[in-house]
């Protein structure tokens, strides 16, 4: 129709001569000017013809061309939703790959387990882990008994450093510092026995003042350092030693602790590897039902479309 517009337009352009040229071209050129008129008449009377067609058949055009534009959405639907769907299983393909080669994992790790030298490691670190409670225990005993001792030796330390050798006040800071391991050093009993009696003995000069309280609890430290005091010092070197004794023993064990450490690393990768697979192959298959749906829903449109315009029931085939 825009086609038959534009030609009618020209040809009218081309019937629009000025009275000057008419003549002109009857003079001379009488002959060619005859046929040129009977061109244009016969385009006319074409033209006409062609837009009588138009607005009686072009509404079939209409229809077809609409029918084309839905039938083409259907298939682009329909094979999206084919590709997610194939994206889908490629996707579940993998993550089942990704499954056996974590099941293979885990059955090495399981050979490892059950190994006479991983039933050896394994006692060795129960028993550390055993050993190192202990000796958490036994250290947090020593160091809530001998709490009390950073104040008056930071007393001490204030007034009377000056009074004390160098190895004395070196004694005297560290034992402000961290009294557990002053008690646990080389000589720590004695020279926790020897700055006690000098805070002790200035107190009861008065050239340090403790409260009552204080000063007997200085009094209980200094009469257990050869009971409890003694003792749990004594338990907690032997526990470290043992424990050290077991550590250097699992050091022996390095290249069997550092493969059932990569194969532990690679079981949990693997396992979310297949688990992001499994969210991505879902979320794949959700997008192509989605499209499906879609698809269902136009050419149910297209089939009553066709109804409509044929006066036919007529089924698209899924």
């Amino acid at each position: 129709q825009s086609f038959c517009k534009e030609a009618e337009s020209t040809l009218k352009e081309m019937k629009s001569a000025t009275p000057k040229q008419v003549a002109l071209l009857s003079r001379y050129f009488s002959q060619e000017t005859s046929a040129v008129i009977n061109a244009i008449k016969s385009a006319e009377e074409t033209l006409k013809g062609f837009e009588e067609y138009l607005s009686s058949s072009g509404n079939i055009l209409s229809v077809s061309e609409k029918l084309e534009k839905m039938l083409a959405e259907h298939d682009s639907l329909v094979k999206k939703a084919g590709s997610l769907r194939k994206k889908h299983d490629e996707i579940i393909r993998h993550a089942k790959e990704i499954e056996k080669e974590k099941k293979s994992l885990e059955k090495k790790l399981s050979e490892l387990e059950k190994s006479d030298e991983w039933k050896e490691i394994f006692s060795l670190q129960e028993r550390l882990e055993e050993k190192k409670t202990k000796l958490r225990e036994t250290g947090e005993s020593l160091a809530t008994i001998l709490s009390p001792l950073r104040r008056p030796f930071k007393k001490l330390h204030h007034s009377h450093s000056s009074a004390l050798s160098g190895e004395e006040q070196k004694c005297l800071r560290d034992c402000m510092e961290n009294p557990t391991e002053m008690i646990l050093s080389d000589n720590g009993i004695e020279t926790v026995r020897s700055l006690l009696k000098s805070v002790l003995s200035k107190h009861q000069s008065g050239d340090i003042i403790m409260k009552p309280r204080e000063y007997e609890k200085l009094r209980a430290i200094l009469n257990g350092l050869d009971s409890r005091i003694s003792a749990l010092r004594k338990d907690y070197l032997k526990l470290k030693k043992e424990a050290e004794a077991l550590e250097s023993r699992l050091s022996e064990s390095e290249k069997t602790l550092s493969a059932y450490s990569t194969l532990k690393d690679a079981i949990k990768k693997k396992s979310k590897e297949a688990e992001e697979l499994k969210i991505e192959a879902g979320y794949a298959l959700k997008q192509s039902e989605r499209l499906l749906d879609e698809a269902e829903h136009k050419r149910s449109s297209i089939e009553e479309f066709l109804r409509k315009h044929t006066n036919r029931r007529i089924t698209i085939a899924k």
